[in-house]
């Protein structure tokens, strides 16, 4: 009797802890998801388009990233009371196409393509700081409209252009 004791005691034990273990497998809370979702593309349409069309132009000293932070290509200088300011105005703007050199990847011509939008006053004004900005900071610009992109022999001319003028690797 003794042995049967132990082994429905053993029997119960085990009945206990597996319920336990599928009871908390059944109502353990699910991992909340995150509300992101995968972007389809990058770039739009006249983008994709221009970047192709620098892809088949730009020598290749010359990487080309589009989407680039601003405040991946620039920064504040150091010693400035207003940083956080100044820091804050480039922190969530990016230009289209930056071209950098293969040998120290530094930006060396920042490539904006002007739709529609660009016309809009807030646009216009966002799109005077970032050349003023970018000048300033001696970088090369370059604005193209989506009418433009139909025309890539001057596309490629303005392009090298600039690269030229750079001092940068020999295009």
């Amino acid at each position: 009797m003794n042995q049967h004791f132990l082994l429905y005691s053993l029997i119960f034990v085990v009945v206990v802890v597996l319920f336990v273990v599928f009871i908390n497998y059944i109502f353990k809370p699910q991992e909340e998801l995150l509300p992101y979702i995968k972007k389809m593309y990058l770039m739009t349409m006249k983008e994709r388009e221009l970047f192709s069309i620098l892809n088949e132009c730009v020598p290749n000293d010359y990487y080309i990233f589009p989407q680039v932070h601003i405040a991946s290509i620039l920064e504040v200088k150091k010693g400035e009371p207003r940083w956080q300011t100044y820091f804050n105005k480039i922190i969530n703007k990016s230009i289209d196409f930056v071209i950098f050199d293969k040998v120290n990847i530094s930006p060396v011509l920042a490539i904006e393509l002007d739709d529609y939008t660009h016309s809009y006053t807030k646009r216009i004004e966002r799109d005077a700081f970032v050349n003023k900005a970018i000048h300033d900071a001696q970088i090369k610009m370059l604005r193209f409209k989506n009418e433009d992109l139909s025309n890539v022999a001057d596309i490629k001319s303005k392009i090298l252009e600039q690269l030229i003028q750079s001092n940068s690797p020999n295009p």
